[in-house]
């Protein structure tokens, strides 16, 4: 599945420090959530380099504007596309770190992981789904058609948006 607008294919060598330009677009218009976690990874990359903003403080990225600025700092991703998840995490004091995480489980990104010569700033911009409905084709495209969202039992979602922080 891939919520990607950006179709043309950028490259960046897997040993390089890069720059990415995310945008996340919501019914057409800009939109940054006020915490957020995004997690980029490659097939065979067990652990997810993480960009964030909680409470006003960022972690591998900076907001400009309307767009998410990752700084990827020797990533060190497996060749491949570049994917990623994000996470909207929305305050709630009923959860024990006080957020309720809501994962967007965007995948495929029009990045490359290469070998040889590549771009060291790349853009992408991305359609933020409406969650339900996103999660609604996620599940129906991961777990099975006709599955009904609010019978799936809250592992299953999990096991299909599980990411590990760290």
């Amino acid at each position: 599945m891939s919520n990607s607008i950006t179709t043309a294919e950028q490259n960046v060598n897997r040993y390089s420090d890069f720059t990415m330009g995310l945008t996340l677009l919501k019914d057409g218009v800009a939109y940054i959530p006020d915490n957020f976690v995004i997690g980029f990874f490659t097939d065979g990359y067990c652990k997810a380099y993480v960009a964030s903003r909680i409470n006003g403080v960022y972690n591998n990225c900076a907001v400009d504007g309307d767009t998410i600025n990752i700084y990827f700092d020797k990533p060190r991703f497996p060749l491949g596309q570049l994917k990623c998840r994000f996470y909207e995490k929305v305050e709630n004091d009923n959860f024990s770190d006080g957020y309720m995480d809501t994962c967007v489980p965007i995948t495929a990104l029009p990045v490359n992981i290469v070998a040889g010569a590549g771009d060291e700033n790349v853009d992408v911009e991305v359609a933020y789904p409406s969650l339900m409905d996103d999660i609604k084709d996620y599940i129906d495209e991961q777990i099975g058609e006709g599955v009904d969202v609010a019978a799936a039992t809250t592992e299953e979602v999990n096991a299909e948006c599980d990411l590990i922080l760290t």
